[in-house]
């Protein structure tokens, strides 16, 4: 097969070289076309040869309950913002991780910010189980109307076995506390409470929860600040500050994330006093050598392979 038979997560389509990851796209919408439920269902086959049995079952199976829709989060202007950001990451939650091996839903991550906040429309709509790159895109829409908190995408890069995976999360600051929302099939790799006080802090947190399951995190993009104007034509900036976990120490790893850091904040500060229209932060791209400790990853069903 072709890779656009196949519908691989592709460099030109969905973003840099190291974006390339192993599972299928649905490329055709829905409601799922045979050849998409095909290819689905083999793949799933694929990567859970030890459930084939169980995977025929279902596939074969006459009738199906009808799965309950969780409702959509109500984020009232009194609320605590740590309240909001918990009542959004419990939605994302409800819609569970897809473990198919397919992506329900096709993101481009070039796209502008408005094409796909109607992406993350569609989720909702549709109440399918997500990847890591849905619930970034969905917990955006989400948190649009959260003015004094700024969203910023978070990336990590690790390696098992000699495999790389990805994941991304959906980076949060507010009050002088980071925090993050996404999800993961481990729940140490998703969701982090506004609880911690350095960019620093919330990143060592989530390399000590890559050692737990024996991945060597090796890289972590940083990206720009994200409008949150529904509408915007602007582009998420998915990497504007590169951190490599492979060439020095962790004391220099906190520097150098201290120092992305302070210029966060300068921004995150100037923006609140300006209350206007939010553009991407703007700072110089920059690779950091760093490295980290030896180290050697509900309402409804379904998908997810390479990515965490």
């Amino acid at each position: 097969m072709s890779k656009q038979e196949t519908s691989f997560y592709t460099q030109s389509e969905y973003g840099s070289a190291d974006d390339i990851v192993s599972f299928y796209i649905n490329k055709h919408g829905f409601p799922l076309d045979d050849k998409t439920w095909k290819q689905m269902w083999v793949y799933a086959t694929k990567i859970f040869p030890k459930s084939k049995d169980e995977i025929e079952e279902i596939k074969n199976v006459d009738f199906l309950y009808d799965v309950p829709v969780p409702a959509i989060p109500v984020l009232l202007p009194q609320m605590p913002i740590s309240h909001c950001l918990t009542l959004v990451q419990n939605y994302i939650n409800r819609l569970q991780y897809n473990h198919t091996g397919t992506q329900l839903f096709e993101i481009k991550k070039n796209r502008p910010l408005a094409g796909l906040m109607d992406k993350a429309k569609e989720m909702i709509k549709e109440a399918l189980p997500i990847k890591c790159l849905e619930a970034v895109i969905l917990s955006i829409y989400l948190t649009n109307g959260l003015l004094t908190v700024e969203r910023f995408p978070i990336g990590f890069k690790s390696v098992f076995n000699g495999r790389c995976y990805y994941h991304v999360v959906l980076g949060m600051f507010y009050n002088g506390y980071f925090g993050a929302l996404g999800i993961s099939r481990r729940n140490d790799l998703m969701y982090k409470p506004l609880e911690f006080k350095t960019l620093f802090d919330l990143i060592d947190d989530y390399d000590t929860a890559y050692s737990r399951y024996t991945h060597q995190l090796v890289k972590v993009r940083l990206g720009g600040v994200i409008p949150h104007e529904t509408h915007s034509q602007e582009k998420i900036h998915w990497s504007v500050y590169t951190v490599n976990f492979t060439k020095t120490h962790n004391a220099e790893r906190q520097h150098k994330l201290d120092l992305y850091s302070r210029k966060l904040r300068s921004y995150f500060t100037s923006s609140f006093k300006r209350n206007t229209a939010r553009l991407p932060i703007q700072l110089e791209k920059e690779q950091c050598m760093v490295t980290s400790p030896s180290t050697p990853q509900s309402d409804k069903k379904s998908p997810k392979v390479v990515s965490r």
